[in-house]
């Protein structure tokens, strides 16, 4: 197998990490026991034994910036982990029937089991999710750029395409999805409760999430993901995308593609996902009034009749499914009241701690942050957070869904883990100073990169991945990183990368 033939291979494998970006949750009966039941892993680990191979066959050059940022990444984590065994309070909490794997082990070999015995297995179960966790974030970019070294135009251009080959997926789900849940239709129903037990185990965490059908708040559409919050995520990911092919063509059949998909976005009713598109709009509005002409102006005139178009199909055609599945219209009548009140349910409504699910999250938060300040320096380790965090919640905050999360952890210990709600603190109450400060670390580079080449900013391809990078970095405010950010990422450093090289050829011409 040539080099030329393994590298087109590694390329259909990333356009299927990009299609199979909304199975996070894959069912157990489909997934391995050692690796997250999310299927874009397994699709990564494919890649990696074929970047393994092509490199030990061909001996190509790996980008060392990104490599050596991998190294010091897993090692700092590695550090924190061994830190945060060494100092664990809670081994008297631990049995067996927490750890089955250890269980196992233990009686195949006769072992009788102790603090030390626990340390070892964690240390060694946590060691293998620090690699998978950062092979996450550090391989794609390493595989985009070795892929995508000499055109980074041509980098953005498959991206997009394997984008617009999702976005129809999604689409194609939501179709009875949208049904069921503007018009309570049964049939529509049925083949959601046919499709979604193969998407993700049904009830799965805390005994109620995913849900089968999601019917809080009038009815949320999530598509082919676990929760709408997630969707809007991604479908944030990916209207950049979308919005790229419209620029270049304005063919109709994105235009359609594009407001059906902010429609969509629109009945997900996810105030993190309204938040981060009112955010990227604006970030491309600005992009305009600094460059602007006759074909930008005709851009704008097209975008802000996709939202108007479907915000105003979104509103007019009210929901009739509530929480418990009534048939019932769900907003008042009155347009500017449908309006006035999806604004306010949506997006203003995201400071409100007392809105949806905001408190929770901030209980969750403020009690993971408390945890980081507790241990600054190395944090507590690798997945050994949840214990620090239910210690670190007043009783008077433990309600409503805290208290489903609090209680599951207390009678299932390490089989129960306490939902991720920042990726920021959370890296911080795990790995301290250090591992945020190395978190964060890719983004400061790229900000720095763009300082020092301003030029880019008038690059229209470029605005179009910045705002999808931005959109991920404030997505991660919410919860815990999707692989729409590692993706972004490896965008971003192709495009650095590819200026890099044309300004060595420069100096030896």
């Amino acid at each position: 197998m040539n080099q030329y033939l393994l590298q087109k291979i590694q390329k259909l494998f990333v356009f299927f990490i990009i299609i199979f970006l909304p199975f996070t949750n894959f069912p157990k009966k489909f997934s391995l026991s050692f690796i997250e039941n999310n299927a874009s892993y397994y699709i990564m680990l494919i890649l990696i034994a074929l970047f393994l191979f092509e490199y030990f066959k061909y001996k190509f050059k790996i980008n060392k910036i990104i490599f050596t940022f991998f190294i010091i990444y897993v090692l700092s984590q590695i550090i924190s982990l061994v830190h945060g065994l060494i100092i664990y309070p809670y081994y008297n909490i631990i049995d067996l029937s927490q750890l089955p794997k250890l269980q196992y082990i233990c009686d195949r070999f006769d072992i009788s089991v102790d603090k030390n015995i626990i340390g070892i297995y964690l240390f060694v179960r946590e060691t293998k999710n620090i690699i998978l966790n950062s092979l996450t974030l550090c391989f794609l970019p390493l595989l985009f750029v070795h892929l995508f070294s000499n055109d980074w135009e041509k980098c953005f251009s498959f991206v997009a395409k394997s984008v617009v080959a999702l976005v129809c997926l999604l689409c194609l789900y939501s179709i009875p999805e949208i049904i069921y849940l503007k018009f309570n239709n049964i049939f529509a129903q049925k083949i959601l409760e046919t499709i979604n037990p193969f998407l993700y185990d049904v009830g799965l965490a805390y005994n109620y999430w995913p849900p089968l059908l999601w019917n809080g708040l009038g009815g949320q559409l999530r598509s082919l993901m676990p929760e709408p919050s997630h969707f809007s995520i991604v479908a944030n990911f990916c209207i950049p995308f979308l919005l790229y092919f419209i620029y270049r063509t304005f063919s109709f059949k994105y235009i359609v593609l594009c407001a059906f998909f902010m429609f969509m976005l629109f009945m997900s009713k996810s105030r993190t996902g309204m938040l981060l598109f009112v955010i990227e709009n604006l970030i491309l509005l600005s992009f305009f009034i600094f460059n602007f002409n006759k074909k930008n102006l005709k851009f704008l005139i097209v975008l802000f009749s996709c939202i108007f178009f479907s915000m105003l199909l979104n509103l007019t055609i009210p929901n009739k499914i509530d929480r418990d599945g009534l048939d019932r219209q769900t907003i008042s009548n009155n347009d500017d009241s449908k309006l006035v009140n999806y604004i306010d349910e949506n997006l203003i409504s995201v400071t409100n701690l007392n809105k949806g699910s905001s408190n929770n999250r901030f209980v969750i938060a403020n009690a993971m942050l408390k945890v980081g300040l507790s241990n600054p320096f190395l944090g507590v380790g690798e997945g050994l957070r949840s214990a620090y965090i239910v210690d670190n919640i007043p009783e008077f905050e433990i309600k409503s869904e805290v208290q489903i999360w609090v209680n599951s952890f207390k009678e299932k210990g390490f089989k129960a883990v306490i939902p991720n709600f920042n990726q920021y603190v959370y890296f911080f109450a795990e790995n301290g100073l250090l591992g945020l400060i190395l978190f964060i670390l890719p983004v400061i580079y790229i900000f720095y990169k763009i300082s020092k080449n301003k030029s880019l900013l008038l690059n229209f391809n470029f605005i179009l991945i910045l705002i999808a990078f931005i959109g991920q970095l404030v997505a991660m405010l919410a919860g815990r990183y999707l692989i729409t950010y590692p993706v972004t990422l490896g965008l971003m450093f192709v495009c650095f990368d590819n200026m890099d090289n044309k300004k060595e050829k420069e100096k030896y011409e």
